[in-house]
């Protein structure tokens, strides 16, 4: 005799099982810089404005991976961008830079995407004499775009 709960139960049980292969090959071909979604990868754009040519001091990569490099240097009015992309976690990094006698040290991470994309954020951890402004747009798994954060160096005078 045939239990309709028990039957319900098995198709829902196999409807999952599936569902969770999809979302595991979707991750896999993610990470591996596939074209089915760029929600785990964050483009960083870093400007300055500073009024000064600014160095990194500090590249710290904590989680993920870098696709290309952070900006070395930034001269004067100048914008650079680099790539990260997840792996077991989101993609988190510090940055650190110099610029004349000013300084900044800040973290850019986005979290982890698995089914839905988020929004990167930028944590300021020291600044002397550099103010850091940023703006992010989320990543969509929907739509395939990754996390963008624009970030400005500025005189903290301004």
């Amino acid at each position: 005799m045939f239990n309709a709960k028990i039957g319900m139960g098995v198709a829902i049980g196999l409807l999952s099982l599936n569902a969770f292969a999809d979302t595991a090959n979707l991750t896999a071909r993610r990470g591996a810089g596939g074209d089915v979604s760029e929600a785990g990868r964050m483009h960083v754009q870093i400007s300055n404005l500073s009024g000064e040519n600014c160095s990194i001091t500090v590249q710290q990569l904590l989680h993920g991976t870098l696709d290309s490099l952070p900006p070395q240097t930034l001269m004067v009015n100048e914008s650079k961008a680099f790539d990260m992309l997840q792996a077991g976690f989101g993609p988190d990094m510090i940055i650190g830079y110099l610029c004349g006698d000013k300084s900044a040290r800040f973290e850019v991470q986005q979290d982890y995407a698995f089914i839905m994309g988020h929004t990167p954020h930028v944590t300021i951890l020291e600044s002397h004499g550099l103010k850091i402004a940023y703006e992010a747009t989320g990543a969509s798994a929907f739509w395939g775009n990754p996390g963008l954060v624009n970030i400005t160096l500025l005189n903290s005078n301004h």
